[in-house]
């Protein structure tokens, strides 16, 4: 498995280290997904609800400077994630911010290039908190705040949803 975002426990870094893990890891994560062609263009533009359009206004920081026309595109993408691949708590509910979190994180490293997106990419797992390549939550061993699977996990990715919400809680990121 490719584990990112893995801290020993025994070094304590300063909580820019786990929003960097969780940033990295999830952009990592999700470009190993990507392909050439374009899975779901719709044929018209896709109405996003207000409630989620004033969360990416809120939450993303990228969505907030993006042009009109670029949000609508954006919101598009976003969509076609989450209506591309599912999301799952384990041990922690999924909220409608989660999933548009999660979805941000796969648009953001693939706007530039419109003719990509993610392929075998099947789900996504939240975490409550950070874990070990074992999948133990909260290990003492090790700080797992990200992972892509393989083997068995091959087609998900596995975020801590504490350092996910982190990661869009820096301004500056």
């Amino acid at each position: 498995m490719l584990i990112l975002g893995v801290m020993p426990v025994m070094t304590q870094f300063a909580d820019c280290a786990i929003i960097l893990g969780a940033g990295t890891c999830a952009a990592i994560g999700f470009w190993s997904f990507w392909r050439r062609k374009r899975k779901h263009i719709p044929s018209e533009p896709i109405q996003t609800p207000d409630k989620w359009r004033g969360i990416l206004e809120r939450r993303v920081n990228f969505y907030q400077n993006l042009s009109h026309d670029e949000q609508l595109q954006f919101e598009s993408d976003v969509q076609n994630f989450l209506q591309a691949v599912a999301i799952t708590g384990v041990k922690v509910k999924v909220t409608v911010e989660d999933r548009l979190l999660v979805a941000s994180s796969a648009v953001i490293p693939l706007f530039a290039f419109p003719s990509w997106t993610y392929d075998g990419l099947r789900e996504v797992l939240l975490y409550p908190s950070s874990f070990d390549r074992d999948f133990n939550i909260d290990s003492k061993k090790e700080i797992i705040t990200g992972m892509v699977g393989t083997g068995v996990m091959r087609g998900k990715v596995i975020l801590s949803k504490p350092a996910l919400h982190k990661g869009f809680d820096n301004a500056t990121d």
